[in-house]
C-alpha cells in the first residue's frame, strides 16, 4: 500500500508524539502505531522548544517507522479550544460561510488576537441557524505544522481531540451522542466533553491529579470526591445554562486510564443514579484519540483548524459591501446636513444676539420712560389740568384747518390715533383724504400752527386706490406738547391764527 493512500492520526503532548495508521476492509483496522518520547521538556502546551538535535532524531524516527511523506490528521489539545454559539439567518452553505466569517471578525469576542476557527451548524429552522464556532490560537497549530513538515510529515487536517474520541467510541458502540458526557481519564488530567446531537458543546480539562499519584495510590477517596463534585457542577451547567432546562445529560461514557477508574465510576453511579454510565475499553488505550483521527472520513461532521484551510478572511461579500457603501453615503448626507444646520444655528445665534441687544436697549428705554419725572404731585396735577382737552375740541381744531378745493369740496379726516406716554414720543397720528395733491402741503403748514402741536411730520402720501377716485391720502404724525415748560391751553381755548 502506498503511503499517500494510508490514513494516519497523530497527537502531540508533553510526553511525546503518538501516531496510528489504519486501513479499512469491512471495518477499520489498526495497521501500525508508534510513539516518540520526549526525553526533555519540549513543550509546555503553549510553545515548542525543539533543538536541532531533537529534530534530527525525530526525522530519523519518521523514516524508520516508514511514515515519511504521509498525510496526517493532527489533534488540537482540549485546553486550546474555545467554543462559541452564534445565531444567524438561514442561508445557503456559501453565504453561511460568509456570515460566520463576518460574525467572527466583527462581533465574536475571542480571548486571543490570532484565531483559527471552523464551525458546524447545530440546528436550523426556516428563519435562523444555530452555529457552533470552534476556535484556537494560531501559533500552536502553526508550530506543529512547521515541525512535522520539517521531519517529512504533511499535516492536512487539524481536528478536535473531543471529536476524535467520540468517533472512536461511536465506531465501536454505534450509538448517537445525544445529551452525553464523555469522560476521558488521561495520564495527567481528566478531560470532560459534553455532547448534544453528536456535537461537542462544552469541554474542560480537570487537572485534579498527577500521573505519579495515580500510579502509586490509584484514585484516593479525596480525589474521587473532588472529581465527582466538579462533574456534578458541569451536569447542572449543561442542563440549566447550555440547554436552558430543555434537556439534561442522560448518559456518561468513561474511557482512558484504567487505574483507579472503578472507584470513580462506582462513586459517580451512587451520586447520579438516574444517569446511565458505560465504560469504554480500547486495546491500545493511549492511542484512542490517534485512532479516531485516522478514521476521519470526508463528508463526516468534523472541523478543520489548519490555518491554510481556515484563514482569517478579509474579503467581505458583495451584499455587505453594498450595504457598507450605502451606510457610508447616508453618514455623509447626515454629516452634511449636520454642518448646514450648525451654520444655520450660528446665523440664528448671531441674529438672536442682535435682537437680544436691541431688546435690552428697548427695555432700558421703557425703564426710563416709566420713571415718573413729576415727583411733585402738585406739579403733575397742574400739568394735567393745563393740558386737559376734550376729543371734540381736538377734532374741531384739526377739521377746521382742512383745505377747501376749487370745487368748494372740503377734505375729510379719515382716522386719528393717539399715543400717550407723558414724553416727547407722545403723538397723534392723523390720516386725511384730499381732493388735490397740493392740499397735502397746505394742511401740513396749518397743523404746525395749532397750539397743542410741538412738531408735525408728513409720514406718507398715496393715491386713494380703495375708493378708485382721484383723491390722495396723507398721513401725519403730530408730536404732542406735554412738557411743563410748554404752555398748554385750557379746555376750549386755542391760539388759532387762521380763525381768530
Amino acid at each position: 500500500m502506498l503511503a499517500v493512500n494510508r490514513h494516519m492520526g497523530l497527537t502531540i503532548d508533553p510526553s511525546g508524539i503518538r501516531y496510528v495508521t489504519v486501513k479499512k476492509k469491512k471495518e477499520w483496522e489498526v495497521e501500525k502505531y508508534g510513539f516518540f518520547p520526549f526525553e526533555e521538556a519540549v513543550t509546555d502546551g503553549e510553545k515548542f522548544h525543539f533543538s536541532d538535535e531533537l529534530r534530527k532524531q525525530l526525522k530519523a524516527w519518521v523514516k524508520s517507522e516508514k511514515i515519511y511523506g504521509m498525510a496526517v490528521t493532527l489533534s488540537m489539545p482540549t485546553s486550546h479550544i474555545i467554543i462559541r454559539k452564534l445565531q444567524v439567518g438561514t442561508v445557503n452553505a456559501r453565504e453561511l460561510d460568509q456570515l460566520v466569517d463576518l460574525e467572527v471578525e466583527t462581533t465574536l469576542h475571542l480571548p486571543f488576537a490570532d484565531p483559527v476557527y471552523d464551525y458546524l451548524a447545530a440546528t436550523s429552522t426556516e428563519d435562523s441557524t444555530e452555529v457552533l464556532v470552534y476556535a484556537s490560537r494560531h501559533n500552536w497549530i502553526e508550530q506543529c505544522n512547521e515541525l512535522l513538515n520539517d521531519v517529512g510529515l504533511k499535516v492536512k487536517t487539524a481536528e478536535l481531540s473531543s471529536m476524535a474520541l467520540a468517533r472512536t467510541i461511536q465506531e465501536v458502540l454505534n450509538e448517537p451522542l445525544e445529551d452525553t458526557m464523555l469522560l476521558h481519564l488521561d495520564k495527567e488530567s481528566t478531560e470532560v466533553y459534553l455532547f448534544h446531537n453528536d456535537l461537542p458543546v462544552f469541554m474542560r480539562v480537570l487537572n485534579e491529579y498527577s500521573h505519579q499519584e495515580v500510579v502509586e495510590k490509584e484514585f484516593t477517596p479525596e480525589l474521587v470526591g473532588s472529581i465527582n463534585a466538579e462533574l456534578s457542577r458541569l451536569l447542572n451547567f449543561y442542563q440549566y445554562s447550555i440547554r436552558n432546562g430543555e434537556s439534561r445529560i442522560t448518559k456518561v461514557v468513561v474511557s482512558g486510564e484504567r487505574r483507579g477508574r472503578e472507584n470513580l465510576v462506582s462513586e459517580f453511579r451512587t451520586e447520579q443514579p438516574d444517569i446511565k454510565v458505560d465504560v469504554f475499553d480500547f486495546d491500545a488505550i493511549d492511542y484512542i484519540v490517534p485512532f479516531g483521527l485516522a478514521i476521519r472520513e470526508r463528508g463526516s461532521k468534523s472541523v478543520n483548524l489548519l490555518p491554510e484551510s481556515t484563514p482569517i478572511k478579509t474579503s467581505i461579500p458583495l451584499t455587505f459591501v453594498v450595504i457598507g457603501l450605502g451606510w457610508i453615503m447616508c453618514l455623509g448626507v447626515i454629516l452634511t446636513l449636520y454642518m448646514m444646520n450648525q451654520s444655520d444655528i450660528k446665523d440664528h445665534e448671531s441674529e438672536l444676539a442682535a435682537l437680544s441687544e436691541t431688546a435690552s436697549g428697548l427695555e432700558l428705554q421703557i425703564s426710563e420712560l416709566s420713571k415718573d419725572e413729576y415727583t411733585d404731585p402738585t406739579e403733575f396735577i397742574e400739568f394735567v389740568n393745563k393740558n386737559k382737552m376734550s376729543a371734540k375740541d381736538v377734532w374741531w381744531q384739526l377739521d377746521s384747518r382742512l383745505p377747501i378745493s376749487e370745487e368748494l369740496e372740503t377734505s375729510n379726516l379719515t382716522s386719528i390715533e393717539y399715543t400717550y406716554l407723558l414724553k416727547e414720543t407722545d403723538s397723534l397720528k392723523v390720516q386725511v383724504s384730499f381732493h388735490e395733491f397740493h392740499e397735502i402741503a397746505e394742511f401740513l403748514i396749518e397743523l404746525r400752527k395749532i397750539s397743542f402741536v410741538k412738531d408735525v411730520k408728513l409720514e406718507s402720501f398715496t393715491p386713494d386706490t380703495v375708493n378708485e377716485s382721484k383723491k390722495w391720502i396723507g398721513t401725519y404724525k403730530i408730536q404732542w406738547k406735554n412738557d411743563l415748560n410748554d404752555k398748554g391751553q385750557k379746555e376750549g381755548e386755542f391760539a388759532d391764527e387762521k380763525h381768530a
